[in-house]
């Protein structure tokens, strides 16, 4: 599904903006996923496979860019995610 519009996205004039919308996607599939698995070092194996599907797609700069901050992102909230937990029980713990 997402190659397809990814394929699409490469036709059109507004690429950048399907391409966006595409990443989107993509974050909310790999959060369902790793909600399921709850591992970071998958999490890392299935950013690096995206990436090189997107490296395969699309060459410009511009994109990978934006994929690399997505990625960021990405990490940033899987560690958030997986650190709340922990702190609150802490927190009730000392209470």
């Amino acid at each position: 599904m997402t190659m397809i519009m990814i394929m699409t996205a490469m036709t059109t004039k507004m690429m950048v903006i399907k391409v966006i919308v595409i990443m989107m996607m993509m974050i909310t599939i790999i959060m369902m996923t790793t909600m399921m698995i709850m591992k970071i070092m998958k999490m890392v194996i299935m950013m690096t496979t995206m990436t090189m599907i997107m490296m395969m797609m699309m060459m410009t700069t511009m994109t990978m860019i934006m994929m690399m901050m997505m990625i960021m992102i990405m990490m940033m909230v899987i560690m958030i995610d997986d650190d709340m937990p922990r702190l609150l029980f802490v927190e009730t713990k000392i209470k």
